[in-house]
């Protein structure tokens, strides 16, 4: 073969190679750009479609919202006529002319009537001609049955003979919940029909109204053979119309349904053939359009490829392999088919690398995007001059309209001005804290937190824009219910104090005077124990009412908690201003309180410190207050103190005492002394009162009369009660040996022991019934705890008297006596009370008394000791009218242990 005939057969096989892949190319990329061309026409169909369907349900969300509102409207409505006084004589002509007269006020309503419970309609807005009973109507026995808003089905109306829907709610007799009547409005379906007509609708479009049967009740357009028909007509499960054959979507939706209201349905048909012509022929013509180019761009590279492609992939091929080597390109030509082959290997490796760099550009671009979109702030990046380079925003879409204007269209005049001003400070170098600013959104004010920052070596500048207004509404709740009672909505503890301190500054400074008044109500636990907690509630939420009604503005009310409250008072130029508001409060507290059924009296105790004359520290003006109110309390209630430094050492001794006295059972301080009981008609010890005495380590012997009411209050009364009942049990064996066998020992019991039901309080219990001579023990209680007796202090009473031990009242004749509890309790002793005694002499009022009391006492099976008597001539009056027993100085003062067991067991009297 000659070198001729190799040259030319190289070049038809590299001619040939080329064509071959070539049209292999243009084939590769024809189909799946005819794929491409179908797949963008399915997404525009789709696209429009979805748009429709948007539009029909932002359409049915329209109609749901207004139908909502009718109906809410239409209860609100009811329920505020149904109380007007002319219904509740429904079957006069001033009711049906006032019904008539509400209806040319509202169009949407075509009658107005008043059934009674019987059915009969009584009263209507327009003309009656006939008699009309609804009794029947399922809604008309759900609003009397439930007495509850309800609507009917569409039905037609027997007043107006029309097809509508009905709404009814009951009138109920004056200040009772008797239903007498039901207000009925009536709404034609031609008024429904109405409201569908006023969306804006694309062309062929449907809409219309069905009952809960799927019946046809109101449509648009308007059509009068559709009305009664079923919904089926429509063919809505395959979105197409029956009627027409007209491609549509639909939506539908419930306009309302609660319990057993009757469900109404909305439903809209949006047609799309037009969009699916529409795409189809754009997918065609495009399609024609493709093949068209191609055939024509296949002759023509077929035509010019040997003279132009092997050119070029010559010149591409030296390109390549200078810009390798990082040298200019140097185009040189040759006719080797093998060039191809040597095209393709370096396109591959450039392609690779290039590919490689794409694929990290995009991935950074996407991490970029993810982050944009996952941070809750706006982007806005603008230039030196504030035009708007680029925005990114998560809440919105479609903001490339915003670029290239300016920051002066986004925000408010008194916005931009910060924004300039700062924008202007960070050109300069200054650095620019963030700030915030707000902007109204209806009735709600959006708070936004803006940052701006300088993109390094550019003049541009980068502003981040946050939405804080649910952190706003977060903090301001958090610092509410930090600073405000959540009962009373008054400042709380925290919030007073902090008042008090700055005010006590301001004052400081201004050389000012201020009151601080310290309120606690009377007997306010017994409101709880009797009404409950919640009557409690009311009531100082009521009383913080009444509280902020008696101050004046520049004053300051607050709750510390429980029933304590305090008011400053700034701005003091007299005490006369401080009388003036303390007698108002006691005043406008004393008056009634109405809560539910029951009606609570409450008065105040008022303690007064003034700033600076008493103290000129917060926490000491609090307690002067306190302390001032605490002698209120003592000194009868219902009443204002001011704070004397004489409350300050007694409350200090106070203080002292109760820090003693916590300590003084585990040191052993206390100790017992007996008085003897003398029987008066022989003379003997029969029985002893066991008198406790503490023992200071540095203020000697402490009398029970300086202890025990601080004991009771602090709840110290409970291990000191059990102390002497199980020391005074202990000592009965040793006395009934000396002094015989029937020797009793009488125990004083706190009211407040009795009254607990905690075991750890009752020990004392616990050692009586423990105790094998229980009948050698008289419990002496007060007749306030007869009075105030539950059911467990009955239980106690009861197990007592199993158990032999006596009871006895003391201090009888001073308290609230009555023969009742006496009788009811099965009680042994009355003690008389030594005021009675000690002026006795005979023929006096104190004489007829104790024997009236004795002579009552032994008629009811009851036995009498008399207390304190210190004189012969007491006892001889005493045992003339046969009292039973007696105790006082006159025999013995109360005496130790040791001193009791020397006593004779007989006195000489």
């Amino acid at each position: 073969m000659s070198n001729l005939e190799v040259v030319l057969k190289s070049k038809t096989r590299a001619t040939h190679t080329i064509k071959f892949r070539f049209l292999l190319i243009i084939f590769f990329i024809t189909v799946p750009s005819i794929g491409l061309m179908y797949s963008h026409s399915y997404k525009e169909k789709v696209a429009g479609i979805e748009r429709s369907i948007a539009l029909t349900q932002d359409i049915s969300y329209q109609v749901e919202q207004v139908q909502r509102k009718v109906l809410n409207n239409s209860r609100l409505f009811l329920k505020r006529l149904s109380k007007e006084d002319f219904l509740q004589t429904p079957n006069t002509s001033l009711c049906s002319k006032n019904l008539a007269s509400i209806v040319e006020l509202n169009p949407s309503y075509i009658n107005i009537g008043v059934p009674l419970v019987n059915g009969d309609l009584v009263c209507n807005a327009l003309p009656l001609t006939k008699e009309i009973n609804v009794s029947d109507r399922d809604y008309i026995k759900r609003a009397i049955q439930e007495k509850v808003f309800s609507i009917s089905r569409f039905q037609l109306d027997r007043a107006t003979d029309k097809v509508s829907v009905n709404f009814a709610y009951p009138i109920f007799e004056k200040d009772t919940d008797k239903v007498i009547a039901l207000l009925v409005t009536v709404v034609s379906l031609d008024w429904w029909s109405e409201q569908l007509s006023f969306y804006n609708l694309p062309k062929d479009s449907v809409a219309f109204i069905s009952d809960a049967n799927d019946i046809i009740v109101a449509s648009y357009p308007k059509k009068a053979g559709n009305i009664g028909k079923n919904i089926s007509i429509y063919n809505i499960n395959k979105n197409v119309d029956q009627l027409s054959s007209t491609n549509r979507v639909y939506s539908q939706t419930r306009l309302y349904q609660r319990g057993d209201l009757n469900p109404i349905k909305f439903t809209i048909g949006i047609p799309i053939n037009e969009i699916i012509e529409r795409t189809d022929h754009a997918f065609y013509q495009s399609l024609a359009i493709n093949i068209v180019i191609v055939i024509i761009l296949s002759l023509l590279a077929i035509l010019y490829l040997s003279k132009d492609i092997l050119f070029h992939i010559n010149q591409l091929l030296k390109a390549i392999d200078d810009l390798e080597e990082g040298k200019i390109a140097n185009f040189t030509t040759h006719s080797s088919a093998n060039e191809i082959m040597l095209l393709s290997n370096k396109f591959k490796r450039m392609a690779a690398k290039r590919l490689q760099s794409e694929e990290a550009s995009i991935a950074k671009s996407q991490e970029l995007a993810s982050i944009f979109t996952a941070l809750p702030d706006t982007y806005i990046r603008i230039s030196e001059t504030a035009q708007i380079l680029d925005y990114k925003s998560s809440e919105a879409d479609n903001l490339e309209v915003l670029i290239g204007k300016s920051i002066d269209d986004l925000f408010e005049l008194d916005v931009l001005q910060t924004f300039h001003s700062n924008i202007d400070k960070i050109k300069k170098g200054q650095e620019v804290p963030p700030w915030k600013y707000s902007r109204h959104n209806k009735n709600l004010i959006d708070t936004f937190e803006v940052r701006i920052v300088k993109i390094n070596n550019s003049d541009e500048l980068i502003i981040i824009i946050r939405d804080i207004s649910n952190r706003e509404k977060a903090e301001k709740l958090i610092w509410k219910q930090a600073n405000f009672d959540s009962l009373t909505n008054l400042p709380n503890r925290k919030m007073f104090l902090e008042t008090l301190d700055n005010e006590i500054i301001k004052k400081t400074y201004n050389e000012q005077k201020l009151a601080l008044l310290f309120i606690d109500l009377d007997h306010f636990k017994e409101v709880n124990d009797t009404l409950g907690h919640h009557v409690g509630d009311m009531l100082l939420k009521e009383v913080a009412q009444r509280l902020s009604h008696c101050i004046r503005q520049s004053d300051v009310v607050a709750r510390l908690g429980g029933d304590e409250f305090t008011i400053i008072m700034n701005d003091i130029a007299s005490t006369h201003v401080i009388d003036e508001t303390a007698q108002r409060i006691i005043d406008k507290i004393c008056e009634p309180i109405l809560i539910g059924d029951n009606t609570c009296y409450i008065s105040p105790s008022i303690g007064v410190a003034l700033y600076p004359e008493d103290f000129s520290d917060a926490k000491d003006l609090i307690k002067a207050a306190d302390q001032a109110m605490f002698a209120a309390k003592k000194t009868g209630r219902n009443r204002y103190n001011y704070y004397q430094s004489i409350m300050q050492e007694s409350a200090i001794k106070r203080m002292t005492l109760l820090t003693d006295l916590r300590s003084a059972v585990e040191r052993n301080e206390f100790k017992l002394f007996y008085q003897p009981i003398i029987d008066m008609q022989t003379g003997e010890i029969k029985k002893a009162e066991a008198l406790i005495r503490w023992f200071h380590p540095t203020q000697g012997i402490v009398p029970p009369d300086q202890f025990i009411s601080l004991a009771e209050e602090t709840g110290l009364i409970f291990p000191i009660g059990s102390w002497v009942v199980k020391e005074a049990s202990e000592k009965i064996k040793l006395f009934s040996s000396h002094f015989g066998e029937s020797f009793q020992m009488s125990i004083n019991i706190s009211p407040l022991q009795f009254m607990s039901s905690h075991n750890n309080n009752n020990e004392w219990i616990k050692t009586i019934e423990e105790f094998k001579h229980a009948d050698a023990i008289i419990l002496e209680i007060t007749e306030s705890l007869l009075m105030n007796a539950t059911r467990e202090i009955r239980n106690k009473f009861q197990l007592f008297s199993n158990k032999g031990v006596a009871i006895a009242i003391d201090d009888f004749g001073t308290g609230y006596s009555s023969l009742a509890y006496i009788k009811e309790y099965d009680v042994d002793f009355l003690k008389i009370d030594q005021s009675f005694v000690s002026s006795l002499q005979a023929h006096s009022e104190d004489y007829a008394l104790c024997e009236a009391i004795v002579v009552m006492a032994h008629k009811l099976g009851i036995q009498v000791v008399a207390e304190g008597v210190e004189t012969k001539e007491q006892y001889q009056l005493l045992k003339l009218m046969r009292c039973d027993f007696a105790q006082g100085y006159y025999f013995s003062r109360p005496c130790d242990e040791e001193a009791f067991t020397k006593l004779q067991k007989q006195f000489f009297v």
